[in-house]
């Protein structure tokens, strides 16, 4: 499979997300190491992986702030699948901050799979399909 997003215009002065996107492609599930001016939230729904060298695997995420060193990759024996979005908007510092992180790593725990597997079936059927902010916060 390939990667699937929707994508959200500014129109209103509520939280902007710039992106939601999925993918299981091992080739597209990986980055750095780089840096990256935007805000990222990863979740990771099945397999395994690594965040800045720390094992990530379902039922976590990880957390990319603006300006922040990472690397990602997939495991080669089980790799991930994951759900990702991306703002632009500084306001995501306050929602980072309410994170329950791990401070060294920047991962977290999660236990809403089935929501994310919902928001990346509603992805899929809706590629490349342009959102309010309103709808994409939704």
């Amino acid at each position: 499979m390939r990667f699937y997003h929707v994508l959200s215009i500014r129109n209103s002065s509520l939280l902007h997300i710039n992106n939601i996107g999925c993918s299981d492609n091992p080739s597209n599930n990986r980055f750095g190491p780089g840096k990256r001016d935007i805000w990222l939230i990863h979740y990771v729904t099945k397999g395994k992986g690594y965040f800045n060298e720390n094992p990530v695997v379902a039922g976590q995420g990880f957390l990319i702030n603006r300006g922040q060193l990472e690397k990602y990759y997939p495991d080669t024996q089980a790799p991930w699948e994951f759900l990702w979005v991306t703002s632009d908007d500084d306001r995501m510092k306050m929602l980072f901050e309410k994170y329950p992180i791990d401070p060294k790593t920047q991962i977290f725990n999660y236990n809403h799979i089935s929501v994310i597997k919902n928001a990346m079936a509603y992805i899929k059927t809706h590629h490349q399909t342009i959102l309010t902010d309103e709808e994409i916060l939704e």
